[in-house]
């Protein structure tokens, strides 16, 4: 047996109320208190109400999980995410994924949570989050998630569960139940269930805690090593699919190797691993799909997955001269022309809420959802002199996010009244133009999460728009309905602050070598130069 943090008071949610060195301390108080307990070494969490709202959060991991506690500890593994198994996996019999009413066997639970985000699909295999993080998915339902559907105890909870397990040992994954001592499944449920995979698999399924299952990811995945150092920092270990087959491989930087599935044999290739993963940046420049990481340091050199191991090639033997890419100078010349887009808010028929802006920390927004076709966010730029001669570029600062919610006809942006072009979600550099080319539209991310992004949104329009001086009045319409789809737009405008930062950051040398990133959708990412932004 082994006892695990769930905090030390059980707030729901954990970062409420904008304490989050009282969130902290509860997290980490709870590792040094039960580390105390006589022969116990606390390994992993399991975030309070993670079955019933949004409590777990990006900066959980970020600020919280990958920092050690007052007295050194740390953990090395999460379960708070909730693995939905789905008729989407054709590998598994239509029967263990539709019940007999013919839904959803598994996603039935989460209707009711219209809003409910703390998920993953059809993946029942630890993963990483972050670096330091091994996310041990949590099935579906719950014991609160089947009682909020169909009541205490029903034997309907315990007939998922065995078809969860079907699942399981099928994909040969894991299988981490969620429960409670308020009498929403019962001890019998939790013995028929124990009774069941003994007597259907008998060897195949294996109980462990949490400490053996670190134990075996360390020993035999990483051959000793672990995600954390002994001081919990960084230990050089990267989980990614380095040659494109679909499987996850493995590099180990304190013992210089790397370990290359090979899934119809289930066994490993080694190879040497000629560069720290901490010095590096991950990326795709091989049309093959093959990982490469380019050291991040000037004259570094980029690291390839070949069939023999990594292949090494001069970073300037890639594409990259001292001048800008043609995306980055056209950048450059938009933040070297942009005035403030936002002179007001008119009308916002959403709400104000905060969230990560585009430098990644938290801020107030005015934010439009997906969630009824009609509703509006409409603004007006400051008064604009009259643009007989050259374009007019304003700018602003915002976000568009929630790329797992139902996708809709997106959003509609007019100007002066007037429809021009129609956008919807993306997490790249990408442009919207109107056929009429009244107006043009660049948003450029600068902070992006799995599902989300905040940026800068360019807005060009042509010579001749303004004929006398004058505001221009925007509006962001939502053509979508059902969906928590979003556009937002910072309350805090500081234009002018803003972009001479950034491009001080674009022609900045430094001793990063630079970005990878997918700058025009191809589906492999570019080198951006030590001018990186």
């Amino acid at each position: 047996v082994s006892i695990e943090v769930h905090t030390l008071t059980h707030p729901c949610p954990l970062l409420h109320q904008g304490k989050f060195e009282q969130a902290a301390n509860v997290v980490h108080g709870g590792v040094d208190l039960l580390s105390q307990i006589k022969g116990n070494i606390p390994v992993a969490y399991r975030m309070p109400c993670c079955d019933s709202m949004n409590s777990l959060s990006p900066r959980f991991f970020a600020e919280i999980f990958n920092k050690t506690s007052a007295d050194g500890r740390y953990l090395q593994i999460d379960t708070s995410v909730f693995n939905i198994t789905t008729v989407k996996d054709k590998s598994l019999p239509r029967e263990w994924v539709v019940d007999k009413d013919g839904k959803e066997r598994f996603g039935k639970y989460l209707e009711k949570m219209k809003s409910y985000v703390g998920t993953i699909e059809d993946y029942p295999y630890p993963y990483v989050i972050n670096q330091l993080c091994w996310e041990f998915p949590c099935v579906v339902p719950s014991d609160w998630e089947a009682q909020n559907l169909i009541g205490n105890q029903n034997p309907q909870m315990l007939e998922d569960w065995k078809r969860a397990l079907d699942v399981t040992v099928h994909k040969q994954g894991v299988m981490n139940l969620v429960f409670h001592p308020h009498g929403w499944s019962s001890s019998a449920q939790l013995v028929e269930l124990i009774d069941y995979a003994q007597k259907t698999y008998g060897k195949k399924v294996k109980f462990l805690n949490f400490s053996e299952c670190a134990e075996r990811l360390n020993k035999n995945l990483l051959k000793g090593s672990a995600l954390r150092g002994k001081d919990g920092g960084d230990n050089a270990v990267r989980i990614l699919d380095a040659n494109n087959d679909g499987f996850m491989d493995v590099l180990i930087g304190e013992k210089k190797l790397t370990r290359i599935w090979n899934p119809k044999q289930s066994t490993w290739t080694q190879h040497k691993l000629p560069f720290d993963p901490r010095q590096t940046l991950a990326g795709v420049l091989d049309k093959s799909g093959a990982a490469s990481m380019v050291e991040a340091k000037e004259a570094g050199q980029i690291w390839t997955m070949q069939k023999d191991g990594w292949k090494g090639t001069q970073a300037n033997a890639v594409k990259q001269s001292g001048e800008l890419p043609s995306t980055l100078k056209e950048i450059r010349n938009l933040i070297s022309a942009a005035e403030p887009a936002l002179g007001r808010i008119i009308k916002n028929e959403g709400e104000n809420t905060d969230w990560y802006d585009f430098t990644g920390t938290m801020a107030p927004r005015h934010l439009l959802r997906q969630l009824a076709k009609g509703k509006v966010l409409d603004w007006e730029s400051p008064v604009l002199p009259a643009n007989p001669d050259q374009p007019i570029v304003l700018c602003l600062t915002g976000g568009l996010g929630y790329e797992s919610q139902p996708k809709t006809d997106g959003f509609m942006l007019a100007v002066d009244g007037k429809d021009a072009l129609q956008f919807d979600l993306s997490r790249k550099f990408i442009r919207w133009q109107a056929k009429d080319k009244s107006i043009e539209v660049i948003h450029l991310p600068t902070w992006t999460s799995g599902l989300d992004s905040g940026g800068y949104f360019f807005f060009i329009l042509p010579k001749g728009t303004i004929k006398k001086d004058r505001a221009i009045r925007f509006s962001v319409r939502s053509l979508g309905a059902g969906s928590r789809r979003w556009f937002a737009i910072d309350v805090k405008q500081d234009i002018a602050g803003n972009l001479k930062r950034f491009a001080a950051k674009i022609g900045k040398p430094s001793s990063r070598l630079g970005l990878l990133r997918d700058v025009d959708n191809d589906g492999v990412c570019e080198l951006i130069s030590a001018r990186g932004y």
